[in-house]
Formats: C-alpha cells, sequence, structure tokens
C-alpha cells in the first residue's frame, strides 16, 4: 500500500526565501560597500578640509599681527627723523661701528663693505661684520646700534658656538645695510 504523501510546498518556499535572502544580502554588499568606502573618503576629506580651515584662521590671524605690527613701525618710523650721512662719510660710519661693537665687548674681526646702490632717495651700502662675543653683548650691540644708527639696518645675524667652545665666546656674523644720503643731483 502506499501512501500518499501530502507536499505542502514548504520546502520550496523555504529554497525561495533563502535565495531571496542571499541575493539581497549580495545586492546590499554591492550597493552598500561602495556607499560605506564613499562615506570613508568623504570622512577623510572632510578633516583634510577642516586642517586647511584650522591653517587659513591661523594665517589669518597672523596676518592680522603682522598688519597691525607694520601699522606700529610704521607710525614710529613718521616720528623719527634720520638727517642721512653722504656715502662719502663711509670710513667715519666703519670707524664709529668698530667702536660701538668694542665698547659693548665685541671684539671685531672682520669688517667688509659692499658696493654702494644709489637710488632717488638713499645710498644703500652693504656692511658685513664678523665678531666674536656673547649673547648679551650681541644684543646690547644691536639695541645701540637702532638707537644711535636709525639709518643702518640689520638684516642679517648669524651665531656659531661648537659645543666644545662651551662658556668662549661665539661667531657672530652681522649683515647690515646703511642707508646714505643719495648722490647729489
Amino acid at each position: 500500500m502506499s501512501v500518499a504523501h501530502k507536499d505542502s510546498g514548504l520546502g520550496i518556499h523555504a529554497a525561495g526565501l533563502t535565495a531571496a535572502v542571499a541575493l539581497s544580502g549580495l545586492a546590499a554588499l554591492g550597493i552598500l560597500q561602495p556607499a560605506m568606502a564613499d562615506r570613508e573618503r568623504s570622512a577623510g576629506v572632510l578633516k583634510e578640509l577642516e586642517a586647511a580651515r584650522s591653517r587659513a584662521e591661523a594665517l589669518r590671524l597672523e596676518r592680522r599681527d603682522l598688519e597691525q605690527m607694520h601699522t606700529q613701525i610704521t607710525r614710529a618710523l613718521a616720528g623719527q627723523r634720520v638727517v642721512p650721512v653722504p656715502v662719502t662719510q663711509q670710513n667715519q660710519r666703519l670707524a664709529a661701528l668698530t667702536e660701538l661693537a668694542q665698547r659693548h665687548g665685541l671684539a671685531l674681526e672682520q669688517m667688509t663693505p659692499g658696493t654702494a646702490h644709489a637710488s632717488q632717495r638713499s645710498t644703500a651700502v652693504a656692511i658685513r661684520m664678523a665678531c666674536r662675543g656673547g649673547y648679551p653683548a650681541c644684543v646690547a650691540f644691536l639695541k645701540s646700534l637702532h638707537a644711535e644708527y636709525p639709518d643702518t639696518a640689520v638684516v642679517g645675524v648669524r651665531a656659531l658656538s661648537p659645543p666644545e667652545a662651551a662658556g668662549q665666546s661665539a661667531y657672530i656674523g652681522l649683515d647690515l645695510v646703511w642707508y646714505a644720503a643719495p648722490p647729489a643731483q
């Protein structure tokens, strides 16, 4: 005798449901994975953008501070009356700079004037100084240079003191520009 087995079709429905879930999962991975990668890239770009904004803000503040400093310096210079000395007085200026360095305890090793470059408002003469001395002596010299010779600008400072020479005087190189009177017309 044969028993008829009634198939309710649940096996087919379960297989279909499993296949549908699997296909949906694969489709979701295919869609979500690129979306998640895009989101990660976007997060990286946002971090870079925020860093750039922070740097821009820092630069904006630095620019504001520099503009304020420029305004203060311009006002201070407007109040100073500098009477330029003719370039023919170059030897006297070099002697005065030598005396100023010695007065502050710097041992002058070399002083080299450059070629005079004339313009309509002044004659610029580069002066290189090589000295030996300590940091306090150098600072005092530069302070006096600014006060006594406002027509002379410091455009470069180099200091060298090897570690094995601790406690000894350092080499100090100074690049100056003396703004002498313009050439006679």
